[in-house]
């Protein structure tokens, strides 16, 4: 694997601004995008398994996610800085990229976690307006983050990587305290 500059995290709920900000920082800054969801999507065109995991609202399978994880950082190189969006989505999977990192001396830089509250998420995902984002699966997808995603931010801030950030702000102030985060 080819090693990048750094390896940042955006973590969220359902609505909560991961892929804007994420965005922002690839547009304004040119750093790499590895967009999780993006890449299972177009995985479900072509595996099946996947496409019903991804139209139940449930995680896609460890082993798949990790595996397009893996071909994704054989992508980059050692100026990249990338930018993690959604990924990873349990504690096994944190535990998986913690290991791969260390084992090519590398390190993650920050865990940002947008927080937004449910009603606020609930909002933003009715203008959306994209298929995963329909109400009988919104209460799943939230489900899953709250036992699923919920418990990698406290894997990450055992390791002192997280930075919480208040995601009900405006786009701008969040990427405000996200790019000063960055600088540091």
């Amino acid at each position: 694997m080819p090693s990048f500059k750094s390896f940042d995290i955006f973590l969220g709920g359902p609505g909560s601004g991961k892929d804007t900000q994420a965005q922002l920082l690839v547009s304004r800054h040119g750093f790499e995008l590895m967009p999780i969801g993006e890449l299972l999507r177009t995985y479900a065109k072509t595996n099946t398994k996947v496409e019903q995991q991804l139209d139940s609202g449930m995680l896609v399978d460890d082993a798949i996610v990790n595996e397009a994880v893996m071909l994704q950082l054989q992508q980059y190189n050692s100026t990249d800085r990338i930018i993690a969006d959604g990924f990873p989505r349990n504690v096994s999977q944190a535990k998986w990229l913690s290991e791969v990192l260390i084992a090519n001396n590398q390190t993650i830089s920050h865990v940002f976690w947008l927080k937004i509250d449910r009603d606020e998420a609930q909002r933003r995902l009715a203008k959306r307006g994209r298929d995963d984002d329909l109400s009988h699966l919104v209460d799943r997808r939230f489900s899953v983050y709250e036992t699923q995603t919920l418990p990698v931010v406290e894997y990450f801030r055992q390791k002192e990587f997280v930075v919480e950030v208040d995601g009900q702000q405006s786009v701008e102030d969040v990427y405000k305290v996200i790019e000063r985060e960055i600088n540091r």
